[in-house]
């Protein structure tokens, strides 16, 4: 099974290929900008945003994993929440590539694929054989976070525990609780303040740093094991999960 993946959630952009299961390729945008342009003329200043190298991404994973556009069988996308630009690009790439294709998308929320990856580094099984909670969190500006609560269930997979959340920073470190595995980029933002409160509560678990993002490749593994469950997402249907209005469009609703 070809799955191709893309996480434009964040500021540097990832693409996948999966071949069942196997990982073939794999690239960021900041590794397009550096050799993999479609342009190489042009040097990383004049190169347009991570948005707008979607497509050349894309194209550069399908050709480094010799794989044409109709041996795919899945796209996967992550829905966000995560930035504006980028997630609305994002879906509008994943459902083109599905729809030329005639092949399903499935799109998944980001701080479940954070989750994901930390649950299947640690185990995410306590004493008891039960699974651990995992708390998620990215960067929501404002001095805010996006978060997330988990429970794995099995390889790859969680469960959610209630909607996501936009929280204060301190609110969602005081939140934490005895043997809870916390993740997401979210930590970089409060680093002195995570350290104080491993210190009153030291059995909280840290996923390592390496996994505190999501990126394609994660997407790609957490929607093979919805696409397995029967899940097929319309292409028509699916939108960005952007969770609360732009600034811009904020500012445009209180005029």
């Amino acid at each position: 099974m070809h799955v191709l993946a893309i996480d434009s959630s964040a500021k540097t952009a990832t693409a996948a290929l999966l071949r069942d299961g196997e990982v073939v390729s794999q690239l960021s945008s900041d590794q397009l900008v550096e050799g993999d342009s479609p342009e190489p003329g042009q040097n990383a200043r004049s190169r347009p945003g991570t948005s707008a190298l979607l497509t050349p991404l894309v194209q550069a994973v399908l050709k480094r994993s010799d794989v044409a556009p109709e041996q795919l069988q899945l796209v996967a996308i992550a829905t966000g929440p995560g930035l504006f630009t980028g997630l609305r690009i994002g879906v509008v790439t994943a459902k083109a590539f599905a729809f030329a294709c005639k092949v399903p998308v499935i799109g998944v929320n980001t701080l479940e694929v954070i989750a994901a990856r930390a649950a299947m580094d640690a185990g995410a099984v306590d004493g008891d054989g039960l699974p651990s909670t995992i708390r998620v969190a990215i960067n929501a500006q404002r001095q805010q976070l996006f978060t997330g609560t988990y429970q794995a269930t099995g390889p790859w997979a969680v469960s959610s525990h209630g909607d996501n959340q936009i929280e204060d920073r301190q609110s969602w470190i005081d939140g934490w609780t005895a043997e809870d595995l916390v993740s997401g980029a979210g930590l970089s933002l409060v680093r002195d303040a995570t350290a104080a409160r491993l210190q009153q509560q030291p059995d909280v678990r840290v996923a390592p740093e390496s996994l505190w993002n999501c990126d394609a490749v994660a997407v790609a593994r957490v929607a093979v094991e919805h696409f397995g469950k029967g899940r097929r997402d319309d292409p028509w249907k699916l939108q960005p999960f952007y969770f609360r209005p732009s600034a811009a469009e904020e500012a445009r609703l209180a005029n």
